[in-house]
């Protein structure tokens, strides 16, 4: 089974595109390790993480992933951003857990809800639901 983990340092966040075709614990972990080593070494506190798995892991084995994300993101605002719509309502699981535990994590389904959530500067509200900006009716 291939999977394929690329980091690319954009201007004020780390990019990572993540690919594989399944997802185990044991691989979560490996990804969550050099996300953040990357992180750390290129002075990133954001990271915007595409993540093009086509599955994911059932519920128990994302409380127990929560604290490694803990472990390894603490202090490191976080958004996945999920092509699978099938798979949305376990990772928000997964971005409420770790945000209960003290991350600042988020699923997205595009680049730009992604982009435009990490760059809002507070954390404490942090929540899986992806921060959209108040529409504004324009002046007539």
């Amino acid at each position: 089974m291939n999977s394929n983990l690329v980091f690319e340092c954009r201007p004020k966040y780390l990019y990572a595109l993540l690919q594989s075709e399944t997802i185990t614990p044991h691989r979560v972990r490996a990804y969550l390790g050099a996300i953040s080593e990357k992180c750390r070494a290129f002075g990133q506190n954001r990271v915007l993480i595409e993540r093009d798995i086509p599955c994911a892991l059932n519920s128990y084995e994302y409380l127990e992933m929560a604290d490694e994300m803990i472990r390894y993101l603490k202090g490191i605002k976080t958004v996945w951003v999920n092509p699978y719509p099938e798979l949305r309502e376990q990772l928000d699981f997964l971005a409420l857990t770790g945000n209960n535990r003290g991350g600042c994590f988020a699923i997205a389904s595009s680049i730009d809800e992604a982009e435009e959530w990490l760059h809002v500067d507070h954390c404490s509200a942090c929540s899986p639901i992806v921060y959209r900006a108040p529409h504004t009716a324009a002046a007539a």
